[in-house]
């Protein structure tokens, strides 16, 4: 297919299992049919989901057969070094990689972790929000980076994919405190508009074999959707995929925000599909969160007293569970309003609603499911199937 200045091409390989031969000729098929190039004699660096150290079949991160696939692509497409890196939202990547089964990838496939522990500097004179970010050396200096997100719900951007995926390009805690900066949900999704700014991946190739619904992004359930999709824009990738499985893409906060802004690239009108239909690959009943209607109105012109007791109100906030907490810490460690604390004789930790943002860092690194996220009083936050 020929691709037009102008046109966006997202391709979508039918993969019904993580059988290695299938995937290898799925992200094969998908990467060629969207117009893989250039990896002739570079360092090319994988960046998949790897948000905590969970079993593959959790569906929390990117599947190691899609990393193995991957790694061998850009092999093949002449790449002369190949690096597998990410930020974890808290743990070492050491345990990540051990956990998630991807330390045994990298090994046999010959490739190598990258160290995203020291950081550099980058300008972003484009962006809309952010100007500047601190992104792990070994993306500064990569030739190429090739993006495998993984197709996930999720509590705060409702959807989470390519564009979201590059959160992990910011080293270790240093990602807690850009929620204290943008708290809100559609600065937060400017600050991630800006990042592709910054990161500006090769190419990318999303895990849709298996994703996650319900209370993504981590505590949701394993959704059998049977694709691998790919595309040289990831904000057009996660259109797609985001209408796949029953949003429409405006409602997501970021992309809704790449449409109306030219910076960004995304012409969704120009979006072109090759492979499988999308129409015809649509998941339904997949459990979604549900979307949460931000009234301008009342953002301007109510008082600031009363905005914040309708918003106590109608934002959904953590509850933790005494019986599944683990008091591993991780969400005490991650929290970056501080808001969490452990009290003597009391299992899980304690929260102050006064100075929590709702970002959901916790409930997005919680291990043990030991987080529910409810409005205040007695409901639980909503989700909707289509």
């Amino acid at each position: 297919m020929v691709v037009h200045a102008n046109e966006s091409l997202v391709t979508l390989e039918d993969c019904r299992s993580y059988n290695q031969d299938s995937v290898d000729r799925a992200v094969k098929a998908a990467a060629d049919g969207a117009g893989l190039s250039g990896l002739s004699g570079a360092t090319v660096l994988l960046k998949p989901n790897l948000v905590l150290a969970s079993e593959p079949d959790r569906a929390a991160t990117t599947h190691p057969a899609i990393v193995r696939a991957a790694i061998r692509l850009a092999r093949s497409a002449g790449a002369a070094r190949i690096l597998v890196g990410d930020s974890p939202g808290w743990q070492a990547l050491a345990p990540v990689g051990a956990k998630t089964g991807l330390d045994s990838v990298v090994q046999e496939e010959g490739a190598s972790w990258a160290d995203f522990s020291e950081q550099v500097s980058v300008e972003v004179p484009d962006g809309s929000l952010v100007r500047r970010f601190n992104l792990a050396r070994a993306v500064v200096e990569a030739d190429a980076i090739i993006n495998l997100p993984k197709l996930k719900t999720h509590g705060l951007m409702y959807y989470t994919g390519a564009v979201k995926n590059l959160f992990g390009c910011i080293p270790g805690l240093s990602k807690s405190a850009f929620h204290l900066r943008f708290p809100g949900r559609q600065e937060f999704a400017a600050m991630l508009a800006d990042l592709y700014l910054a990161v500006r991946p090769a190419f990318n190739i999303m895990d849709a074999i298996v994703g996650m619904e319900g209370l993504g992004p981590n505590n949701g359930r394993p959704r059998h959707i049977g694709l691998v999709m790919a595309s040289g824009n990831a904000f057009a990738l996660d259109w797609v995929a985001a209408r796949l499985i029953g949003y429409d893409p405006h409602d997501i906060p970021y992309l809704g925000l790449a449409a109306r802004d030219g910076r960004y690239g995304l012409v969704p009108e120009a979006i072109r599909t090759a492979g499988e239909d999308p129409a015809a690959r649509m998941v339904r009943p997949f459990e979604l969160v549900h979307v949460l209607r931000e009234n301008d109105f009342f953002h301007k012109h109510m008082p600031g007293w009363m905005h914040g007791l309708v918003r106590d109100l109608t934002v959904a906030r953590p509850f933790f569970s005494d019986e599944r907490c683990i008091r591993c810490a991780g969400c005490v460690e991650i929290c970056p309003a501080k808001s969490l604390s452990f009290s003597d004789g009391k299992p899980a930790p304690a929260v102050d609603y006064d100075t929590c943002i709702r970002c959901y860092c916790c409930h997005e690194v919680c291990p043990a499911d030991a987080i529910m996220l409810r409005r205040r009083g007695r409901f639980r936050i909503r989700l909707r199937n289509s």
